[in-house]
Protein backbone atom coordinates (compact mmCIF):
# COMPACT_ATOMS: atom_id res chain seq x y z
CA UNK A 1 0.00 0.00 0.00
CA UNK A 2 1.08 3.48 -0.56
CA UNK A 3 1.27 5.71 2.01
CA UNK A 4 -1.39 7.86 3.66
CA UNK A 5 -2.28 11.09 1.21
CA UNK A 6 -1.49 14.59 1.46
CA UNK A 7 1.51 16.72 4.19
CA UNK A 8 -0.02 17.98 6.89
CA UNK A 9 -0.04 21.58 7.02
CA UNK A 10 0.67 23.95 10.40
CA UNK A 11 -2.62 23.60 11.30
CA UNK A 12 -2.86 19.61 10.87
CA UNK A 13 -5.02 19.90 8.41
CA UNK A 14 -4.25 17.56 4.82
CA UNK A 15 -3.11 20.23 1.95
CA UNK A 16 -5.14 19.91 -0.92
CA UNK A 17 -3.62 19.80 -4.53
CA UNK A 18 -4.40 22.82 -6.85
CA UNK A 19 -6.66 20.65 -9.12
CA UNK A 20 -9.14 19.73 -6.35
CA UNK A 21 -9.44 23.27 -5.07
CA UNK A 22 -11.25 23.90 -8.09
CA UNK A 23 -13.99 21.11 -7.70
CA UNK A 24 -12.72 19.44 -11.16
CA UNK A 25 -11.90 16.12 -9.23
CA UNK A 26 -14.69 15.89 -7.04
CA UNK A 27 -15.88 12.14 -8.26
CA UNK A 28 -12.40 10.93 -7.91
CA UNK A 29 -11.10 10.30 -4.57
CA UNK A 30 -7.42 9.12 -4.33
CA UNK A 31 -6.81 8.84 -0.66
CA UNK A 32 -2.97 7.66 -1.02
CA UNK A 33 0.17 9.33 -2.36
CA UNK A 34 2.47 6.73 -4.59
CA UNK A 35 6.13 7.07 -5.56
CA UNK A 36 7.37 5.55 -9.07
CA UNK A 37 10.36 5.70 -11.29
CA UNK A 38 11.14 6.92 -14.73
CA UNK A 39 11.47 4.09 -17.20
CA UNK A 40 11.68 4.62 -20.80
CA UNK A 41 7.73 3.78 -21.67
CA UNK A 42 6.48 5.92 -18.31
CA UNK A 43 6.28 5.99 -14.74
CA UNK A 44 6.89 2.34 -12.65
CA UNK A 45 4.79 2.74 -8.71
CA UNK A 46 6.41 -0.53 -7.17
CA UNK A 47 3.20 -0.42 -4.75
CA UNK A 48 -0.05 0.76 -6.46
CA UNK A 49 -2.35 0.26 -3.82
CA UNK A 50 -5.86 1.92 -4.68
CA UNK A 51 -4.59 2.37 -8.42
CA UNK A 52 -5.54 -0.69 -9.57
CA UNK A 53 -8.80 -0.92 -8.76
CA UNK A 54 -9.32 2.97 -10.13
CA UNK A 55 -7.85 1.72 -13.63
CA UNK A 56 -4.83 2.80 -13.66
CA UNK A 57 -1.60 1.73 -15.50
CA UNK A 58 -1.08 -1.74 -16.53
CA UNK A 59 0.40 -4.67 -14.38
CA UNK A 60 3.85 -5.27 -14.93
CA UNK A 61 6.74 -7.25 -12.88
CA UNK A 62 7.59 -5.38 -9.67
CA UNK A 63 4.37 -2.94 -9.97
CA UNK A 64 2.15 -0.99 -11.98
CA UNK A 65 3.74 0.96 -15.24
CA UNK A 66 2.12 4.09 -15.86
CA UNK A 67 1.83 5.43 -19.58
CA UNK A 68 3.01 9.21 -19.25
CA UNK A 69 -0.56 10.53 -19.60
CA UNK A 70 -1.57 8.97 -16.91
CA UNK A 71 1.67 9.87 -15.17
CA UNK A 72 1.01 13.70 -15.91
CA UNK A 73 -2.44 13.34 -14.48
CA UNK A 74 -1.52 11.80 -11.25
CA UNK A 75 1.75 14.03 -10.80
CA UNK A 76 -0.63 17.47 -11.55
CA UNK A 77 -3.18 16.00 -8.74
CA UNK A 78 -0.24 16.01 -6.15
CA UNK A 79 -1.09 12.52 -5.66
CA UNK A 80 2.26 11.04 -7.27
CA UNK A 81 6.01 11.56 -6.57
CA UNK A 82 8.23 10.88 -9.04
CA UNK A 83 12.08 9.95 -9.23
CA UNK A 84 14.75 9.48 -12.20
CA UNK A 85 18.20 8.40 -11.26
CA UNK A 86 17.66 9.29 -7.91
CA UNK A 87 16.50 12.60 -8.62
CA UNK A 88 12.96 14.49 -8.06
CA UNK A 89 11.03 14.51 -11.55
CA UNK A 90 8.01 17.37 -11.87
CA UNK A 91 5.29 17.91 -13.97
CA UNK A 92 7.23 20.11 -16.49
CA UNK A 93 9.67 17.22 -17.07
CA UNK A 94 7.08 14.51 -17.98
CA UNK A 95 5.35 17.00 -20.11
CA UNK A 96 7.91 18.04 -21.88
CA UNK A 97 9.16 14.02 -22.08
CA UNK A 98 5.95 13.70 -23.59
CA UNK A 99 6.04 16.03 -25.63
CA UNK A 100 9.34 15.05 -27.53
CA UNK A 101 7.74 11.43 -28.60
CA UNK A 102 4.15 12.96 -29.45
CA UNK A 103 3.10 16.01 -30.55
CA UNK A 104 -0.74 15.66 -29.09
CA UNK A 105 0.72 14.48 -25.73
CA UNK A 106 -0.94 17.65 -24.11
CA UNK A 107 -4.11 17.06 -26.09
CA UNK A 108 -4.47 13.46 -24.69
CA UNK A 109 -3.63 14.76 -20.84
CA UNK A 110 -6.57 17.47 -21.35
CA UNK A 111 -9.31 14.56 -22.52
CA UNK A 112 -7.66 12.00 -19.85
CA UNK A 113 -8.50 14.47 -17.54
CA UNK A 114 -11.61 15.83 -18.54
CA UNK A 115 -12.25 11.94 -17.91
CA UNK A 116 -11.11 11.02 -14.87
CA UNK A 117 -12.49 14.72 -13.48
CA UNK A 118 -15.71 13.29 -14.19
CA UNK A 119 -15.60 9.82 -12.98
CA UNK A 120 -15.13 8.04 -15.39
CA UNK A 121 -13.10 5.21 -16.44
CA UNK A 122 -10.10 5.27 -19.10
CA UNK A 123 -6.90 4.18 -19.86
CA UNK A 124 -3.63 5.24 -21.75
CA UNK A 125 -1.74 3.15 -24.07
CA UNK A 126 1.93 3.13 -24.30
CA UNK A 127 3.81 5.03 -27.26
CA UNK A 128 2.89 2.79 -29.49
CA UNK A 129 -0.50 3.29 -29.52
CA UNK A 130 -2.43 6.35 -30.33
CA UNK A 131 -5.50 6.15 -28.54
CA UNK A 132 -7.24 6.01 -25.19
CA UNK A 133 -9.10 3.26 -23.96
CA UNK A 134 -12.68 4.80 -22.63
CA UNK A 135 -14.95 1.61 -19.74
CA UNK A 136 -18.42 3.12 -20.36
CA UNK A 137 -19.53 0.34 -17.39
CA UNK A 138 -16.96 -0.45 -14.25
CA UNK A 139 -16.26 -3.73 -14.58
CA UNK A 140 -17.10 -4.20 -18.27
CA UNK A 141 -14.18 -4.50 -21.09
CA UNK A 142 -13.34 -1.33 -22.69
CA UNK A 143 -15.86 0.03 -25.21
CA UNK A 144 -14.77 3.03 -27.01
CA UNK A 145 -11.12 3.96 -28.55
CA UNK A 146 -10.99 7.65 -28.13
CA UNK A 147 -9.17 9.34 -30.98
CA UNK A 148 -8.34 12.83 -30.50
CA UNK A 149 -7.58 15.88 -32.68
CA UNK A 150 -7.29 19.91 -32.13
CA UNK A 151 -9.80 22.63 -32.87
CA UNK A 152 -8.30 23.56 -36.14
CA UNK A 153 -6.64 20.18 -37.69
CA UNK A 154 -7.71 18.77 -41.06
CA UNK A 155 -8.72 15.38 -40.52
CA UNK A 156 -8.15 13.10 -43.47
CA UNK A 157 -11.62 11.15 -44.22
CA UNK A 158 -9.52 8.07 -44.76
CA UNK A 159 -7.31 8.48 -41.18
CA UNK A 160 -11.45 8.11 -39.82
CA UNK A 161 -11.87 4.98 -41.50
CA UNK A 162 -8.57 3.33 -40.35
CA UNK A 163 -9.47 4.41 -36.90
CA UNK A 164 -12.72 2.47 -37.62
CA UNK A 165 -10.95 -0.34 -38.95
CA UNK A 166 -8.78 -0.53 -35.63
CA UNK A 167 -11.76 -0.40 -33.31
CA UNK A 168 -13.43 -2.90 -35.47
CA UNK A 169 -10.31 -5.28 -34.79
CA UNK A 170 -10.76 -4.45 -31.41
CA UNK A 171 -14.89 -4.73 -31.17
CA UNK A 172 -14.74 -1.28 -29.97
CA UNK A 173 -16.40 1.37 -30.71
CA UNK A 174 -15.12 4.76 -31.64
CA UNK A 175 -15.02 8.36 -29.99
CA UNK A 176 -13.74 11.31 -31.23
CA UNK A 177 -12.62 13.89 -28.65
CA UNK A 178 -12.19 17.61 -29.97
CA UNK A 179 -10.02 20.16 -28.25
CA UNK A 180 -10.77 23.92 -28.67
CA UNK A 181 -8.11 26.34 -27.88
CA UNK A 182 -9.44 26.71 -24.48
CA UNK A 183 -8.79 23.06 -23.82
CA UNK A 184 -12.51 22.63 -23.76
CA UNK A 185 -13.69 18.80 -25.02
CA UNK A 186 -16.16 17.82 -27.44
CA UNK A 187 -17.35 14.16 -28.13
CA UNK A 188 -18.89 12.72 -30.81
CA UNK A 189 -19.44 9.19 -32.38
CA UNK A 190 -18.23 7.70 -35.20
CA UNK A 191 -20.05 4.97 -37.43
CA UNK A 192 -19.99 3.49 -40.32
CA UNK A 193 -23.73 4.50 -42.23
CA UNK A 194 -24.86 1.54 -44.30
CA UNK A 195 -27.11 2.22 -47.14
CA UNK A 196 -30.18 -0.56 -48.12
CA UNK A 197 -29.43 -3.23 -50.63
CA UNK A 198 -29.97 -1.90 -53.73
CA UNK A 199 -33.26 -2.14 -55.67
CA UNK A 200 -34.47 -2.85 -59.26
CA UNK A 201 -36.85 -0.25 -60.31
CA UNK A 202 -39.05 -0.38 -63.37
CA UNK A 203 -39.87 2.57 -65.44
CA UNK A 204 -43.38 1.75 -67.52
CA UNK A 205 -43.78 5.33 -69.05
CA UNK A 206 -41.40 8.35 -70.25
CA UNK A 207 -42.16 12.07 -69.72
CA UNK A 208 -40.50 15.10 -71.29
CA UNK A 209 -38.66 17.94 -69.07
CA UNK A 210 -37.42 20.99 -70.11
CA UNK A 211 -33.65 22.12 -69.56
CA UNK A 212 -34.46 25.48 -67.93
CA UNK A 213 -30.75 26.98 -66.41
CA UNK A 214 -30.09 25.24 -63.25
CA UNK A 215 -32.86 22.54 -63.53
CA UNK A 216 -35.53 20.96 -65.81
CA UNK A 217 -39.31 21.41 -65.47
CA UNK A 218 -42.04 18.61 -65.74
CA UNK A 219 -44.67 20.96 -67.42
CA UNK A 220 -47.04 17.82 -68.24
CA UNK A 221 -49.17 17.68 -64.85
CA UNK A 222 -49.89 13.99 -65.12
CA UNK A 223 -46.62 12.98 -65.84
CA UNK A 224 -45.34 15.36 -63.06
CA UNK A 225 -47.87 14.13 -60.39
CA UNK A 226 -46.99 10.48 -61.61
CA UNK A 227 -42.91 10.84 -60.47
CA UNK A 228 -43.89 12.66 -57.48
CA UNK A 229 -45.67 9.79 -56.84
CA UNK A 230 -43.07 7.39 -57.61
CA UNK A 231 -40.39 8.36 -55.26
CA UNK A 232 -40.96 12.10 -54.82
CA UNK A 233 -38.85 13.04 -57.41
CA UNK A 234 -39.01 16.94 -57.46
CA UNK A 235 -41.03 19.55 -56.06
CA UNK A 236 -44.67 21.09 -57.27
CA UNK A 237 -43.97 24.67 -58.56
CA UNK A 238 -45.90 27.18 -56.15
CA UNK A 239 -46.32 24.65 -53.60
CA UNK A 240 -43.71 24.91 -50.78
CA UNK A 241 -45.35 21.26 -48.78
CA UNK A 242 -47.59 19.36 -50.43
CA UNK A 243 -50.25 17.97 -48.60
CA UNK A 244 -51.48 15.39 -50.73
CA UNK A 245 -50.44 13.89 -54.06
CA UNK A 246 -53.43 15.02 -56.04
CA UNK A 247 -51.97 18.32 -56.72
CA UNK A 248 -52.18 20.27 -60.92
CA UNK A 249 -49.19 21.58 -61.31
CA UNK A 250 -45.92 21.08 -63.02
CA UNK A 251 -42.50 19.78 -61.07
CA UNK A 252 -38.86 21.02 -60.95
CA UNK A 253 -36.44 18.57 -61.05
CA UNK A 254 -32.73 18.83 -59.84
CA UNK A 255 -29.90 18.19 -62.12
CA UNK A 256 -29.70 14.80 -60.31
CA UNK A 257 -33.15 13.59 -60.12
CA UNK A 258 -33.11 14.76 -64.00
CA UNK A 259 -29.55 12.55 -64.61
CA UNK A 260 -30.64 10.01 -62.61
CA UNK A 261 -34.25 9.70 -64.06
CA UNK A 262 -32.80 9.80 -68.05
CA UNK A 263 -30.65 7.29 -67.50
CA UNK A 264 -33.16 5.34 -66.54
CA UNK A 265 -35.41 6.24 -69.44
CA UNK A 266 -38.07 7.84 -67.46
CA UNK A 267 -37.71 11.07 -68.51
CA UNK A 268 -36.38 12.93 -71.78
CA UNK A 269 -34.79 16.23 -71.85
CA UNK A 270 -35.21 18.21 -74.01
CA UNK A 271 -33.94 22.17 -74.75
CA UNK A 272 -33.22 25.02 -76.99
CA UNK A 273 -31.80 22.69 -79.22
CA UNK A 274 -33.95 19.29 -79.31
CA UNK A 275 -33.29 16.49 -76.66
CA UNK A 276 -30.39 17.09 -74.02
CA UNK A 277 -28.61 13.78 -73.16
CA UNK A 278 -27.26 13.23 -69.64
CA UNK A 279 -23.70 13.65 -70.58
CA UNK A 280 -24.40 17.41 -71.29
CA UNK A 281 -26.05 17.94 -68.60
CA UNK A 282 -23.51 16.53 -66.58
CA UNK A 283 -20.89 19.05 -68.37
CA UNK A 284 -23.48 21.99 -67.43
CA UNK A 285 -23.60 21.00 -63.99
CA UNK A 286 -19.46 20.72 -63.96
CA UNK A 287 -18.73 23.76 -61.91
CA UNK A 288 -20.91 23.25 -59.34
CA UNK A 289 -19.00 22.08 -55.69
CA UNK A 290 -18.67 17.82 -56.27
CA UNK A 291 -21.23 17.64 -58.66
CA UNK A 292 -19.75 14.61 -60.03
CA UNK A 293 -19.60 13.17 -56.38
CA UNK A 294 -23.16 14.43 -55.36
CA UNK A 295 -24.36 12.43 -58.33
CA UNK A 296 -22.87 8.77 -57.74
CA UNK A 297 -24.36 9.54 -54.30
CA UNK A 298 -27.72 10.63 -55.28
CA UNK A 299 -27.71 7.46 -57.47
CA UNK A 300 -26.55 4.84 -54.68
CA UNK A 301 -29.10 6.61 -52.45
CA UNK A 302 -32.35 6.29 -54.68
CA UNK A 303 -31.14 2.68 -55.50
CA UNK A 304 -31.20 1.86 -52.55
CA UNK A 305 -35.10 3.07 -52.12
CA UNK A 306 -34.20 6.28 -49.67
CA UNK A 307 -36.32 9.42 -50.51
CA UNK A 308 -33.29 11.99 -51.31
CA UNK A 309 -34.25 16.25 -51.20
CA UNK A 310 -32.26 19.21 -51.39
CA UNK A 311 -30.04 19.71 -48.34
CA UNK A 312 -29.46 23.56 -48.81
CA UNK A 313 -31.96 24.82 -45.63
CA UNK A 314 -29.64 22.59 -43.97
CA UNK A 315 -26.55 23.27 -44.90
CA UNK A 316 -25.80 20.27 -46.44
CA UNK A 317 -25.96 18.71 -49.72
CA UNK A 318 -28.91 15.83 -49.35
CA UNK A 319 -31.56 15.36 -46.51
CA UNK A 320 -32.75 11.68 -46.94
CA UNK A 321 -35.76 10.02 -46.28
CA UNK A 322 -36.45 7.04 -45.58
CA UNK A 323 -40.52 6.71 -46.42
CA UNK A 324 -41.00 10.26 -47.53
CA UNK A 325 -42.28 14.34 -46.80
CA UNK A 326 -45.10 14.31 -45.04
CA UNK A 327 -44.68 10.32 -43.73
CA UNK A 328 -41.59 10.99 -42.03
CA UNK A 329 -39.28 13.96 -41.14
CA UNK A 330 -35.88 13.17 -42.71
CA UNK A 331 -33.51 11.20 -40.58
CA UNK A 332 -30.26 11.93 -42.22
CA UNK A 333 -28.51 14.80 -43.47
CA UNK A 334 -25.82 13.59 -46.13
CA UNK A 335 -22.70 16.15 -46.79
CA UNK A 336 -20.42 15.01 -49.66
CA UNK A 337 -16.76 14.98 -50.38
CA UNK A 338 -14.00 13.93 -52.60
CA UNK A 339 -11.54 11.08 -51.86
CA UNK A 340 -9.06 12.44 -50.58
CA UNK A 341 -10.70 15.42 -48.92
CA UNK A 342 -10.65 15.90 -44.61
CA UNK A 343 -12.59 18.01 -42.30
CA UNK A 344 -11.85 19.93 -39.32
CA UNK A 345 -13.48 19.86 -36.16
CA UNK A 346 -15.02 22.58 -36.10
CA UNK A 347 -17.11 21.76 -38.94
CA UNK A 348 -18.49 18.53 -37.01
CA UNK A 349 -19.12 20.35 -34.28
CA UNK A 350 -21.28 22.96 -36.53
CA UNK A 351 -22.72 20.37 -38.65
CA UNK A 352 -23.56 17.91 -35.60
CA UNK A 353 -24.89 20.51 -33.61
CA UNK A 354 -27.52 21.67 -36.31
CA UNK A 355 -28.01 18.29 -36.88
CA UNK A 356 -29.08 17.01 -33.18
CA UNK A 357 -30.55 20.70 -33.13
CA UNK A 358 -33.22 19.17 -35.76
CA UNK A 359 -33.06 15.90 -34.50
CA UNK A 360 -31.35 14.34 -37.36
CA UNK A 361 -28.14 12.23 -37.85
CA UNK A 362 -24.73 13.84 -40.04
CA UNK A 363 -23.55 11.76 -42.54
CA UNK A 364 -20.19 12.41 -44.29
CA UNK A 365 -20.35 10.66 -47.86
CA UNK A 366 -16.63 9.76 -49.24
CA UNK A 367 -17.05 9.14 -52.63
CA UNK A 368 -13.92 7.90 -55.55
CA UNK A 369 -15.35 8.68 -58.85
CA UNK A 370 -13.23 7.12 -60.63
CA UNK A 371 -13.69 3.47 -58.77
CA UNK A 372 -17.20 4.56 -57.96
CA UNK A 373 -16.89 3.57 -54.09
CA UNK A 374 -18.53 5.36 -51.56
CA UNK A 375 -17.81 5.38 -47.70
CA UNK A 376 -20.61 6.70 -45.18
CA UNK A 377 -19.74 7.72 -42.04
CA UNK A 378 -22.10 9.06 -39.35
CA UNK A 379 -21.31 11.83 -36.34
CA UNK A 380 -22.88 11.98 -33.22
CA UNK A 381 -22.23 14.39 -29.89
CA UNK A 382 -22.23 12.11 -26.99
CA UNK A 383 -21.17 12.65 -23.61
CA UNK A 384 -19.14 9.59 -22.39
Amino acid sequence: MGAQAGNDSEDGSNEIPAEEQNGDESQEIIEETYSGVMTGEGVMVSEPGSLVELGYGLEEDGGRLLPMVAALHLVRRGVLQVTDDGKDVVFEDILNHGLRSDPSFFLKYLVYRDMRSRGRKIRAGLSDNPYLWFYEKPGKPCSHLVAIYSRNQNIPLSDLEEILITGGRYKKGVYLALVDEEGEVSYYEIKRFNTRPSMETVMDRTDVAQLVGPMTVVWNTEGAVSLYREGYFGKPIGIRKPRSMDFERPITLSYNESIYLAEKGRIKIEGGEGEVVSERLRELAAGERNFMERSLVYGMLKDSGFVVKSGMKFGVDFAVYEYGPGLDHAPFLIHVFRQGSGITPTEIVRAGRLAASVKKKFIVARTDCETGKIGMLSFSRVKP
